[in-house]
């Protein structure tokens, strides 16, 4: 799955975005009080593994999306 695929899904089960906090190809996602960074490297697939741990530490499951 491409990186913007994973954020707009991402975004419909309410995790905010964040872009602009410094330099680089990195975002933050947060979802109420829990947080994770999201790599954003152009047009590259996302390891099943990579999503699975964002979704961990999102508290959500990566079925769910």
């Amino acid at each position: 799955m491409k990186t913007k695929q994973f954020l707009r899904k991402l975004r419909r089960r309410g995790v905010g975005i964040t872009t602009g906090r410094g330099k680089g190809t990195h975002l933050l996602a947060r979802r109420g009080r829990r947080m994770a960074i999201i790599k954003f490297h152009g047009g590259k697939d996302l390891s099943k593994v990579y999503m699975q741990l964002v979704c961990k530490q999102l508290g959500l499951k990566l079925e769910e999306l």
